[in-house]
C-alpha cells in the first residue's frame, strides 16, 4: 500500500514539475496551488510513515519532497520579483 502511494506521489511530482517548466496556468491557479500544497504535505507524511520501507525509496521520496518545496519557494521568489518591477 505504501509503495503504491509513493509511486502515485512521485508521478504527481513529475506532473507538477512538467507543468512548472511549461508555466502552466493550471498549476498557478488556486486549484493547482492547493493540489501542489497537499501533495507536499502528503509526501512528508508518507515519508514519516514509511519507517519500514527501504532506505532507497525513503531517500527518493525525501529528495523529491524537498525539490517540490524548492520549486514552490522559487515560484514565490519569481512572483514577488516580477510583481515589484515597474
Amino acid at each position: 500500500m505504501m509503495k503504491a502511494l509513493t509511486v502515485f506521489l512521485l508521478v504527481t511530482y513529475g506532473a507538477i514539475s512538467v507543468l512548472w517548466v511549461r508555466n502552466s496556468a493550471f498549476l498557478f491557479s488556486k486549484a493547482g496551488g492547493v493540489i501542489w500544497f497537499i501533495s507536499i504535505c502528503a509526501g512528508f507524511f508518507l515519508h514519516r510513515m514509511s519507517g519500514t520501507s527501504s532506505v532507497k525509496s525513503r531517500r527518493v521520496l525525501l529528495v523529491s519532497n524537498y525539490f517540490m518545496v524548492f520549486l514552490a519557494v522559487l515560484t514565490m521568489v519569481i512572483y514577488f520579483t516580477v510583481s515589484s518591477m515597474p
